[in-house]
């Protein structure tokens, strides 16, 4: 089947919290689109932030669906891991339906014309979808490789990345960090039954300029697969371990 690329499309933003939301059959909004507006919005709530010496006063919060004024930087926002499709939800519900947060949450999302009831043209590399079985299969290729990163929690690495724990090799989970110019994978790791952990630049990959997200899952899925052994039955229900 052809991809066709495109770098932008229309998104009506009640789509983003609708209960088929992300379902491959019936949802508007597929996990590309899902991906690229979260994206969209995290750019341009940094632009503003930038503004305002780099403090969110609720931009943040509210993109990481929690509204407790703990999330000062960018930084702060929560990686995506194995519950993508709930947290994403989470997130535009949070956004679209939580009401007054904070005057500068309101302002960003005026300016950009953030609402339930709107819709804007959005830029983002994406491939075009189509409809019916089209809009299935360029879904369905998107998904099947990205939950098959999420679920590699569990394996064991080729080699130990950590020279004061070299035992130190069991995937703890991997986490999709989501930037105003990259994604970025990490792959977290650590002793099987302790909750110590640890990260290596090595074992991470970002996605590359004008990447689209479609291509840079599939090559990290090809770029895990070659870090890590093969998976051994019943590995990844090891207990002491929170995968999530």
């Amino acid at each position: 089947m052809k991809r066709v690329l495109r770098a932008k499309k229309k998104i009506r933003f009640v789509d983003l919290v609708r209960p088929e939301f992300a379902n491959p059959y019936y949802s508007h909004i597929g996990p590309q689109e899902a991906f690229g507006v979260f994206q969209w919005m995290v750019k341009t709530a940094e632009a503003r932030a930038s503004k305002r010496n780099g403090a969110g006063y609720g931009l943040y919060d509210v993109l990481s669906a929690n509204l407790r004024g703990r999330h000062f930087r960018l930084d702060d926002i929560p990686p995506f891991c194995a519950d993508w499709r709930e947290s994403l939800e989470r997130r535009f519900h949070t956004v679209l339906l939580s009401g007054l947060v904070t005057n500068e949450v309101e302002m960003w999302k005026h300016d950009n014309g953030i609402s339930i009831t709107g819709s804007r043209v959005i830029p983002f590399l994406h491939y075009e979808t189509g409809r019916g079985m089209v809009r299935v299969c360029c879904n369905e290729n998107i998904t099947e490789p990205l939950d098959k990163i999420f679920k590699f929690s569990g394996r064991t690495t080729k080699r130990s990345y950590n020279e004061y724990h070299p035992e130190a090799r069991s995937v703890h989970r991997i986490v999709l960090a989501v930037e105003p110019e990259r994604y970025c994978f990490d792959l977290v790791y650590g002793y099987p039954k302790d909750s110590s952990e640890w990260r290596d630049e090595s074992a991470s990959i970002e996605s590359r300029a004008r990447e689209p997200l479609l291509d840079f899952i599939e090559r990290s899925c090809k770029f895990y697969d070659g870090l890590l052994l093969p998976q051994v039955p019943g590995q990844e229900q090891r207990a002491g371990i929170k995968l999530q």
